[in-house]
This record gives C-alpha cells, sequence and structure tokens, in this order.
C-alpha cells in the first residue's frame, strides 16, 4: 500500500499494536486513539506518532471529521474499532460505528490487519518492554462506496476480521473505560 488513502481496520490486543502495524509501513499513519489513554508526559511522541485524540467519555464527531479530511487528502489513518484493548485475547468485539462512517465516505483503500502474540496487559509500557512473539497478518484490501451503509461496512469488517482469525465473535460490548471487567 504504497500511494493514496488507506484506511487500516484491525483488532486490537495492546498499547504495542499501532507501533507494530506503523513498523511494517514506508508511509506514517494518523492513528485514533483514546484521549484517557493519552499520558501527558509523552506528548511529544502523540505529536511525531499524529495521534488523534478520541474522547470516549461522550458523543464527539471531530476525531472523525479530522479522520475523513486526512483521508481525502491522501493519507493514512489507523483505527481499533473495537474501542479498546479486547479481553479476553482472541476474540472480535463489536465493532464501533464510526469506521463504518470512515470505510465509505473517506475515498480509501481499507486495509483489515489482525494482531495476535502481544503481552496480556493494558499497560502500553509493558506491551512495549515484554518479550513476545507479536504478529501483524494484513489481510485482503477492501473497497467501500457511498450507497454502502456505514453499518454495513463495519459489519463486514468485523466479518472479514473473524473469518480471518478463526476467532470467535462475541457480541458483548466491553465498557470503553479500562476500570470496567
Amino acid at each position: 500500500v504504497c500511494e493514496g488513502p488507506v484506511l487500516f481496520v484491525g483488532n486490537h490486543t495492546g498499547g504495542i499494536d499501532p507501533l507494530l502495524v506503523q513498523a511494517a509501513m514506508d508511509r506514517m499513519i494518523y492513528w485514533l486513539m483514546a484521549q484517557d489513554m493519552m499520558l501527558g508526559t509523552m506528548n511529544d511522541i502523540w505529536r511525531v506518532y499524529r495521534v488523534l485524540p478520541v474522547d470516549r467519555t461522550k458523543a464527539d464527531s471531530g476525531p472523525l471529521r479530522r479522520a475523513l479530511r486526512l483521508l481525502k487528502a491522501g493519507e493514512c489513518v489507523g483505527i481499533f474499532p473495537e474501542g479498546r484493548i479486547t479481553r479476553p485475547t482472541g476474540t472480535i468485539r463489536p465493532f464501533m460505528d464510526g469506521v463504518g462512517m470512515l470505510a465509505t465516505r473517506g475515498g480509501a483503500i481499507v486495509m483489515p490487519f489482525l494482531i495476535d502474540g502481544t503481552p496480556d496487559t493494558d499497560s502500553v509500557t509493558v506491551s512495549v518492554l515484554r518479550p513476545s512473539r507479536s504478529r501483524v497478518r494484513f489481510l485482503e484490501p477492501m473497497r467501500f462506496d457511498r450507497q454502502t451503509e456505514p453499518g454495513e461496512a463495519a459489519r463486514q469488517l468485523r466479518q472479514r476480521l473473524v473469518q480471518a482469525s478463526g476467532w470467535p465473535a462475541c457480541d458483548e460490548t466491553m465498557p470503553l473505560e479500562l476500570g470496567g471487567p
């Protein structure tokens, strides 16, 4: 995937996930990231890695609008549509609606990917420093047009990850805040 807009869509197993995907690319990816996970001491890193903060506590279309503008400008955007690190690992949780909107309105190639083998932790530091057999597998690219309903695009993307992984589709959503189960 060398040129033009690309939307990267994958499962979320740990804090190292965006770094793993970025390491395989020769272009920078703008990542949508939960604002509550962005430690202030790392502000310079968030800028370098082009993070688009998302406030998970309220409805705010600003980050999605910024992501759409970036896609329309030919950039790469990455999103973990389950909304947070998924537990237990080895399941695919429901996708949040925004991924379907980006897929159908962004005019981008959609590059689904699967990550596995990362350390089983919610800590970014531990996931980066703990040895693992982390692996990213890129799937066949997909394209959606504006006639596709965003919910249908999200459903198809999730189904692609379920089929490729062989993992069960767990239809129970996880709480967005880390204090939950």
